[in-house]
C-alpha cells in the first residue's frame, strides 16, 4: 500500500512514490495567491470537502493551513477559541484577516459567506470572462451553487442585467 502524497493533498501516491503524478510541481510554487483587491492569501493546494485549505505538517500529519498560519504569524490558538475570517473567505490564510473567537460568536455571525454588491459584479464579470463556478467560489471562499446563483441572474436583489 502507498503512503500519502508529499505535497499535502491527502491523497494516497502510487507504492514506492513520493506524490501523486503532476503533484511534485505544487511544492515548486507559492503555497497561496495573493489577491491585490482583498488582500487575501488565496491557498492554492490542497483544500478539504468544505474548501478549507488543508496542508501535512511533519509530525502532525493534515492541518488546516489557516490555522498553522495564525499559529506561525500570531500565536497559539487560546483554548476553546476557534479561528475565523475578517475576509469571509475559508481558503484565505493571511494572519491579518484571521481572528481568535469563541464557538459562540462563531454562531452568532452564522455560516454563511455574503457577497457585496462589489462581489457580485466581479463574480459575474470574470463569469463572462471564463472562469469556472468551482474557481469563482473557491476564490470569494463560498459554495458553487452560491456563485451560480449570482452568474444565472438568480440572486435575491440583484438582476443579471443591474450588473
Amino acid at each position: 500500500m502507498g503512503m500519502g502524497c508529499a505535497c499535502g493533498c491527502g491523497e494516497e501516491a502510487k507504492p514506492n512514490r513520493r506524490f501523486v503524478h503532476g503533484h511534485n510541481a505544487r511544492l515548486q510554487t507559492p503555497p497561496y495567491w495573493v489577491d491585490p483587491n482583498r488582500g487575501c492569501w488565496l491557498w492554492q493546494r490542497a483544500l478539504s470537502e468544505g474548501r478549507y485549505g488543508i496542508m501535512h505538517v511533519p509530525g502532525e500529519g493534515l492541518r488546516m493551513a489557516h490555522r498553522v498560519f495564525y499559529e506561525e504569524h500570531v500565536g497559539p490558538i487560546p483554548a476553546g477559541e476557534e479561528i475565523t475570517w475578517t475576509c469571509g473567505n475559508r481558503s484565505c490564510i493571511n494572519p491579518a484577516h484571521l481572528e481568535a473567537v469563541s464557538r459562540r460568536i462563531v454562531v452568532r455571525r452564522g455560516r454563511a459567506t455574503k457577497l457585496s454588491a462589489e462581489d457580485i459584479r466581479t463574480v459575474r464579470v470574470l463569469w463572462r470572462d471564463g472562469m469556472t463556478d468551482e474557481t469563482l467560489a473557491r476564490h470569494f471562499g463560498v459554495s458553487t451553487t452560491r456563485i451560480r446563483q449570482v452568474t444565472r441572474g438568480k440572486d435575491a436583489g440583484t438582476t443579471f442585467e443591474d450588473c
